[in-house]
């Protein structure tokens, strides 16, 4: 049996170009597709986007919100950024349209949590390069005493140089909520971990520049009533984008398809 999507997307970057090519991979028919983009990655992005049309049975590229929302997709998948997801996915959620995002830093913007949440669409937080949520929401129901994550990533996945001088470079330590709002474009697991277990001013990170690091790793341990426990994954890059590990896109497909099973979509 094969899935029909429903879909809409908020931006054609790396890491929906890599949820399309997984969701297309999988068999799935993508039966009715919009794309929100701005002008500059219209042009960017053109030869992907005819490829993207190409497998679709219907398919329409805008640079208009209200097109989006008349289409009425079933599912948008959110791939762009902290301000696209605070401005244009609260927006989608308040006409009713369900959203899946990977930008979750957004959620520590003031109020953006209560618009995202409040409905009557749904905000369904994508695990993007991360892990063991469940485990870490179970574990919250019994009382966590503590929660940590830390990510390590070579320089140039932090747009730094390495002079040579240090192996390794501690940017940032302090609460999830900083590190969402100070790194945007690199410190979203740390929202999503926060969203899951003790919340943005209480989860703690550490962000560090490794020249030895081959790949994204990403560390969340906690400390519970029920559990203690000590999660590693270490992701493979986005080729187009080092700043992202390449499972975030593979996430935002996996909830494509899920969601589609939720509205008895498979034929």
């Amino acid at each position: 049996m094969r899935a029909s999507l429903d879909i809409g997307i908020l931006g054609c970057g790396a890491m929906t170009g890599t949820a399309m090519r997984a969701l297309l991979a999988s068999g799935a028919r993508i039966g009715r597709c919009i794309v929100l983009v701005t002008p500059r990655s219209r042009a960017a992005r053109a030869a992907v986007l005819e490829e993207w049309r190409a497998r679709t049975a219907e398919f329409k590229v805008t640079e208009s919100l209200d097109d989006v929302i008349a289409w009425r997709p079933e599912l948008v998948l959110e791939g762009a950024s902290q301000t696209a997801l605070a401005a244009l996915g609260s927006t989608l959620i308040e006409r009713g349209i369900d959203v899946a995002a990977t930008s979750i830093g957004a959620l520590a913007m003031p109020d953006v949590q209560a618009r995202l949440e409040n409905g009557p669409g749904r905000f369904l937080a994508a695990p993007g390069a991360i892990g063991g949520l469940d485990v870490l929401a179970a574990a919250k129901l019994s009382g966590l005493t503590s929660v940590t994550y830390t990510a390590r990533k070579p320089f140039h996945a932090w747009g730094l140089e390495n002079d040579g001088g240090n192996e390794r470079h501690v940017l940032f330590q302090g609460s999830a909520r900083d590190a969402a709002l100070r790194y945007p474009q690199n410190a979203n697991v740390a929202a999503t971990i926060a969203l899951a277990g003790l919340g943005f001013d209480a989860t703690r990170v550490t962000l560090l520049a490794d020249a030895k690091a081959t790949g994204n790793t990403h560390e969340i341990v906690f400390t519970s009533a029920c559990v203690d426990a000590s999660l590693t994954l270490r992701g493979v890059p986005t080729p187009d984008n080092p700043k992202t590990s390449l499972t975030a896109g593979y996430s935002l497909a996996h909830m494509a398809l899920t969601h589609a099973s939720w509205r008895g979509k498979a034929e």
